[in-house]
């Protein structure tokens, strides 16, 4: 876009390229965004705009540099002009638009630039709300949440959890810090109604996951999980997320089961027994969140360790027993994922479920 001099006498310009130049009439120059009009000392307009132009002028310069005009700028403008930082491309574009249309400074281009325009628009909204949020942070009325990045947590498990779910807790006692970080992060970034239905989900499975690791880490060496909390680890109120406080149980059966409604996740969320669904050895993410759900569910109930199937009788985990009203019909959720086709006529038995920890 170029801008020229709206006047016959010399003027100081300031362009979004960082540069300075000085302009006679009919002179121009190019920039990628609009340049910023500064000083005219014989403006024909009233002394209120002059003052908006030298305001604006001296906003727009690096500390440490001084437009030289032919005509000598005074020494309190150098040192104003001195002090002040180039402000955000975005705010020169609303202040060169603001001057514009008071005739202040003209685009001679003979471009529309709509779209362009219209894009730098947008911009400047979406900074004015940043400054605006940032203000109420700073006065402790709202709080800006990112998301959570599960990568720490995916480093621990591929490292110190096997294929098979077993999970090394002496070697990974010596990284609990880095566990530590991560539930961290989870507190301070916890789920918000604008993220998506995976993010969420991913969110809740990782917390349970990295909340049991915690426990067990706290109290090993320990033989079972049953031997925490006078037998009811499920229960202790403990786990610090968004300013709340929640128990395991909380987690699973306050949030998880009935606001997403997954019978999946039985088979992702782990309670660090012998007999519970294998931890998976990575992160849950919104990306992976499906495909990951799929495969824990059909390796689990294709695995003999845990489950016998037969055409006609299946004899099945606990979970199957414990959360069925989840599960609906068990044998057709079983026929989803089984090898071996069920009939809807078969028998149902339940294995004894072993709370031995799930230990290397």
């Amino acid at each position: 876009m170029t801008f020229s001099c709206a006047e016959k006498n010399k003027a100081v310009e300031v362009s979004a390229d960082e540069s300075a130049v000085n302009l006679e009439l009919g002179e121009s120059f190019e920039a990628e965004t609009p340049p910023i009009l500064s000083k005219d000392e014989n403006l024909e307009e009233k002394e209120d705009s002059k003052k908006q132009v030298n305001r604006v002028s001296k906003r727009f310069l690096k500390k440490g540099e001084v437009i030289e005009n032919k005509e000598e700028v005074s020494e309190a403008d150098k040192e104003w002009l001195m002090q002040k930082q180039l402000e955000s491309i975005a705010e020169e574009v609303k202040m060169a638009k603001r001057l514009e249309k008071r005739d202040l400074v003209k685009n001679v281009s003979g471009e529309e630039n709509n779209q362009e325009l219209a894009v730098e628009e947008q911009m400047v909204k979406k900074i004015e709300a940043v400054d605006n949020l940032n203000r109420l942070e700073k006065r402790e009325l709202v709080k800006t949440v990112a998301k959570p990045d599960h990568s720490a947590f995916n480093s621990l498990l591929s490292a110190h959890v096997t294929t098979k779910g077993i999970v090394d807790y002496a070697a990974l006692k010596k990284y609990i810090s880095k566990l530590d970080d991560y539930l961290s992060d989870l507190d301070k970034n916890s789920v918000q109604s604008d993220w998506s239905r995976n993010e969420k989900l991913a969110y809740w499975i990782n917390a349970y996951n990295a909340f049991t690791i915690k426990l067990i880490l706290d109290n090993y060496p320990v033989n079972s999980i049953q031997d925490i909390s006078g037998g009811k680890p499920w229960d202790k109120t403990w786990i610090k997320l968004g300013g709340k406080t929640y128990s395991l149980n909380q987690i699973e059966n306050d949030i998880i089961r009935p606001e997403f409604k997954e019978p999946r996740i039985h088979f992702a969320v782990n309670c660090a027994a012998q007999s519970c669904p294998p931890l998976a050895n990575k992160a849950f993410t919104a990306d992976n969140l499906n495909d990951l759900l799929e495969k824990q569910t059909k390796s689990f109930i294709n695995n003999s360790k845990y489950n016998t199937i037969a055409s006609k009788s299946v004899t099945i985990s606990k979970i199957f027993d414990w959360y069925g009203v989840d599960f609906g019909d068990k044998i057709a959720f079983l026929n989803k994922y089984a090898e071996v086709e069920i009939n809807s006529n078969a028998k149902i038995d339940y294995t004894e479920y072993n709370w031995s920890l799930n230990n290397k």
